[in-house]
């Protein structure tokens, strides 16, 4: 298993590879090409506007290889906006909406608050993997959540007041974390080495 971060200028590549060192994850941490093809598990950082991130991965080349390594079966785990990213469209800065991925069916939507700071995971639809991680807290901070359009990919949500979060999404080898796991302490390590490491 080969991991690669994938870097932009606005990602918080240092905080979650101390994570990755410290659950005993070997990866590597890269922004081109020709690097990120050797990777069996992609990890998109979360930190960064919507449009700032795509425009950057669109000019480095890496977008297509994202979407290639997805297709081909590879492990791809987005990390907040790295998750948002994941979906077919979103806005954060304009009015027009911008073409994401598109490897989960869904657009980013903005709330009208921030969310900031320790909540719950809560679900049905999850297999007794997950038991452990149900009503854990982890750790938020978005403005902008990911709005389905199937729900069977959801393993946990949360709750902002009337808003229900999808806050862990499960497709195929396509993952996605709402929150942090990287700031989230001993469950979101444990959650992150789950899934980079589980056969899902």
């Amino acid at each position: 298993m080969s991991v690669a971060i994938l870097k932009y200028s606005s990602s918080n590549v240092s905080s979650l590879s101390n994570c990755l060192k410290s659950i005993g994850v070997k990866h590597y941490i890269c922004h081109s090409k020709k690097d990120l093809s050797y990777a069996s598990t992609i990890i998109l950082p979360g930190v960064g506007t919507y449009e700032g991130v795509l425009n950057e991965i669109k000019k480095n080349n890496t977008y297509e290889t994202i979407i290639e390594k997805a297709n081909q079966g590879n492990k791809i785990i987005g990390i907040c906006i790295g998750m948002q990213i994941l979906a077919e469209t979103g806005n954060e800065l304009s009015l027009k909406k911008s073409k994401g991925l598109g490897l989960i069916k869904g657009d980013v939507k903005k709330m009208n608050n921030f969310h900031i700071g320790w909540n719950k995971l809560q679900g049905k639809n999850f297999s007794k993997k997950f038991n452990q991680f149900k009503n854990q807290s982890f750790y938020f901070n978005h403005s902008n959540y990911l709005k389905l359009k199937n729900s069977k990919t959801v393993v946990f949500y949360s709750y902002l007041n009337d808003i229900k979060i999808p806050s862990l999404i499960i497709n195929k080898n396509i993952l996605g974390f709402q929150f942090h796991p990287e700031k989230s302490q001993v469950y979101g390590k444990k959650i992150l080495k789950f899934l980079i490491k589980e056969n899902l």
